[in-house]
């Protein structure tokens, strides 16, 4: 049985129509009213007839709501075997819901159905995709076209990790994306249609206040790696004032090296106590690839200027390297899910 979690948060009259519809499909639904106030009384009450109905008395966002719902599931419906994420405003169309339901129903254990954010969507919603995208494929070295979607399917199991990813409002989901990513969890990628009514007005996401804290979520999760990077940067300074006799092309490589091992260290010794062997690699491999760019322009003002600063020329190599490996990493995402839908329109019906 696949159960349709939806946390709705002052919804429009469209919810009880939507968990109607979903009802009807053979699905379990549950609904979280996430603090919403006696003026959303009579939806919720219209919206009982179909689904069962979780209250909360004051607002607690999203994330912390789709928590509570994921512990629901797992000790109150032992019948559940997998669960779909979806918005209370409609935005999800019902064929996506059940393509998805089908699929963990397949095998599947993960999820993710992605929105073509093109020139139909609100401007907002464009410039702060976009911004993400890059964010999320530097620090997590995975790109994915949409990492804000709401419509998710994950199977039981994968339910119990979850329940402690940190977050309580829309960083949550970006903070699960992140450490599925890192932990190499197979995503399973279908891309779905992309509904707006009245320019998405019924979204709760404060454009800035969510945004802010999307990137300090990016920020926090990738902190060893920031530090480690920090630490790479102060290793070569003080080579360059200590130590000038050694060649660039042999302090950086030690360098980034060293910086790496020390970062998975801290993330084994922290949220991650097993190392996440599979995401570690494909980060490792991305980094290299990031590496031999910055030693390839190094090479280069060595060139043309042999007295250049060893620091002045990993930061330059670094500026250059940093775009051209999230090319790289969008490359690759983007051949393998073409490579994974032309697989599927081949395949006999």
């Amino acid at each position: 049985m696949t159960a349709v979690l939806i946390p709705a948060y002052e919804p429009e009259e469209i919810l009880a129509e939507y968990a109607k519809s979903l009802s009807e499909m053979g699905f379990s639904v549950v609904v979280a009213d996430d603090g919403s106030g006696p003026d959303y009384a009579g939806v919720f009450s219209r919206t009982a007839k179909y689904a069962h109905v979780l209250s909360f008395p004051v607002n607690r966002g999203k994330g912390a709501v789709l928590k509570s719902l994921y512990g629901y599931v797992l000790e109150s419906m032992p019948d559940c075997t997998a669960v779909v994420t979806a918005d209370s405003d409609g935005q999800h169309a019902l064929d996506d819901v059940k393509r998805i339901s089908d699929l963990l129903a397949s095998g599947e254990e993960f999820v993710l159905g992605l929105r073509d954010i093109g020139k139909n969507a609100p401007i907002m919603s464009r410039i702060g995709n976009g911004l993400s995208r890059v964010v999320f494929a530097l620090s997590a070295s995975y790109w994915l076209r949409d990492n804000q979607t709401g419509l998710r399917g994950f199977s039981r199991k994968e339910l119990s990790w979850m329940l402690n990813v940190d977050g309580d409002r829309f960083d949550y989901e970006l903070s699960v994306l992140w450490q599925a990513a890192l932990q190499g969890v197979r995503m399973k990628l279908i891309s779905i249609q992309t509904i707006y009514f009245n320019n998405n007005s019924g979204t709760h996401f404060r454009k800035v206040k969510d945004t802010v804290l999307l990137y300090l979520t990016l920020a926090k999760c990738n902190r060893a790696a920031v530090a480690c990077r920090i630490a790479v940067f102060l290793s070569l300074l003080l080579i360059s004032v200590f130590a000038g006799g050694i060649p660039w092309f042999l302090a950086m490589p030690v360098s980034w090296l060293g910086g790496k091992l020390v970062c998975l260290a801290l993330r084994k010794m922290g949220r991650f106590k097993g190392l996440p062997l599979k995401g570690a690699l494909r980060e490792a491999g991305h980094s290299l690839f990031g590496l031999c760019l910055t030693l390839a322009v190094s090479a280069g003002l060595d060139a043309l200027w042999p007295e250049c600063p060893i620091v002045l020329s990993w930061v330059a190599g670094r500026a250059i390297a940093l775009p051209l490996r999230y090319f790289f990493c969008k490359m690759l995402s983007q051949s393998a899910f073409s490579a994974e839908r032309s697989s599927l329109s081949s395949a006999p019906k």
